[in-house]
C-alpha cells in the first residue's frame, strides 16, 4: 500500500563543507555525498522495522572544510499525517568527526502507534 504525503520540498544551501555521508537502519544502508547542494532525494528508500523490536541507526557526516560537531534526530511520521512532531523523535545524538556513530534503541513502542 502506498499513502501520497505532502512533505516539504527538500534544499540546502551547499554541501562543499559538510554533508551527510551514510545512514542506516536494519535493512537500510544508503551512502550519499555531497550531491544536490545537500539534499539528496532518497524517498524511494525504506527500512523494514517491526513493533517493539529494538535497532540500530547508523550516521555519518563528512567534510571538506573545518570538521564540526553534529546533531541528528530520527522522526517516523507515525500517523502518516505529514507532520513531524516532538512524539514522533525516535532517536538522537551527537557525533564529531567521520567517524561511523551507531545507536541501538528500541524504536517503537505500542503508545506511539
Amino acid at each position: 500500500m502506498t499513502i501520497a504525503i505532502g512533505y516539504c520540498d527538500l534544499y540546502g544551501a551547499n554541501a562543499r563543507n559538510e554533508w551527510l555521508d551514510v545512514f542506516g537502519l536494519n535493512d537500510l544502508y544508503n551512502t550519499s555525498g555531497a550531491n544536490d547542494d545537500g539534499y539528496g532525494d532518497f524517498t524511494n528508500l525504506t527500512a523494514n522495522v517491526s513493533l517493539g523490536t529494538s535497532y540500530t541507526a547508523t550516521f555519518s557526516a563528512a567534510y571538506e572544510g573545518k570538521i564540526n560537531k553534529e546533531y541528528w534526530t530520527i522522526w517516523i511520521d507515525f500517523n502518516i499525517d505529514g507532520v513531524f512532531i516532538s512524539d514522533e523523535i525516535v532517536m538522537q545524538g551527537t557525533a564529531s568527526g567521520s567517524v561511523i556513530y551507531t545507536k541501538k534503541q528500541l524504536l517503537f513502542h505500542q503508545q506511539q502507534l
